[in-house]
């Protein structure tokens, strides 16, 4: 039997009232969502030492935090683009962009399951907070993890701060931040970054961005100096843990067991220091690797900043 299609020229045409229907008429699924625990999010600069605070709070069983996501920005846009699209689609549209990104292979995961599970929400539980808070539940069975609460500690976040509010808008926020200098040298010395001014504004951007949030939200954000965790852990992880609502247990401190279970720790050179025990070591190591040409670039370009943060120029 000979099928009726569509004109090719009609295609476009369709697709454009097809989208205007669902955007006056249909209904748009929400952002946020009421949900049993809210979760907590670590921001900052890159290599201020949010892996080796992952690698603590991932010691407590309550606590679940999964390699770096990087595309919650981009999943809370294209969601608010496409809400009005058929749930399916949009469960569709929301797991790819995570599966596709450039490191989720650390995820270790198979997120088929998920994705039936999502598709037979009922009507009135779908969203991306539920999507998302579905995901990283999902992602902590599939490794084998009992726990209430979730964090995410994707430093690139730092730069999606107004797009998580409004996905979860009781969520905590863990500022962790270290000496400017230390991080731009670290960024710089890794490969990470390629030249000093590059990566001296990446921090300063970053430390920036996060206390003017603080500020927004004074009573959902903690700040944690990486000098003071790592100089004085326990009575640091103390005061998070009581932020967090979580346990403090001496064993966040030392504990190297679980390292093999993280997904991402042992891929990478640049982790290989959060897989020894806690230490100041590298507190000023930066610094004292500078050139004359360098310290005149940061003193330049972040010392105002570094002095505001309480660092020494």
């Amino acid at each position: 039997m000979k099928q009726n299609r569509m004109p090719e020229a009609v295609a476009p045409l369709y697709d454009v009232v097809s989208r205007l229907k669902r955007m006056f008429f249909d209904k748009a699924y929400p952002l946020a969502a009421p949900l049993s625990q809210s979760p907590f999010f670590i921001i900052g600069s890159g290599r201020c030492g949010s892996t080796l605070l992952r690698r603590m709070l991932q010691v407590n069983p309550d606590v679940h935090i999964p390699p770096e996501s990087y595309v919650l920005g981009e999943v809370g846009r294209l969601f608010m683009r496409n809400r009005q699209m058929d749930w399916h689609h949009l469960v569709n549209l929301v797991l790819s962009t995570f599966e596709y990104q450039r490191e989720f292979d650390k995820f270790e995961m198979d997120m088929r399951g998920l994705v039936h599970q999502l598709w037979d929400l009922p009507e009135q539980e779908r969203s991306l907070a539920v999507m998302l808070d579905s995901l990283y539940r999902f992602h902590g069975q599939q490794t084998g993890q009992k726990f209430t609460i979730w964090g995410d500690k994707t430093p690139e976040n730092t730069f999606e701060l107004d797009m998580l509010i409004r996905i979860f808008p009781q969520a905590k926020f863990v500022h962790l931040l270290r000496d400017g200098v230390d991080v731009a040298a670290s960024f710089v010395s890794r490969g990470l970054i390629d030249d000093m001014l590059t990566a001296a504004k990446h921090w300063q951007t970053s430390v920036l961005l996060s206390r003017d949030f603080i500020q927004q939200y004074p009573k959902q954000c903690i700040e944690v100096r990486y000098e003071d965790l790592v100089a004085a852990p326990e009575q640091n992880l103390q005061g998070l843990c009581d932020f967090l609502n979580i346990p403090f247990q001496p064993a966040m401190i030392e504990s190297l067991q679980h390292v093999q279970d993280m997904g991402d720790l042992n891929a990478y050179t640049h982790y290989e220091k959060v897989l020894e025990p806690v230490s100041t070591s590298n507190i000023g190591l930066g610094r004292s690797s500078l050139s004359e040409q360098d310290k005149q670039i940061i003193q330049e370009h972040i010392g105002a900043t570094l002095s505001q943060m309480g660092y020494s120029l």
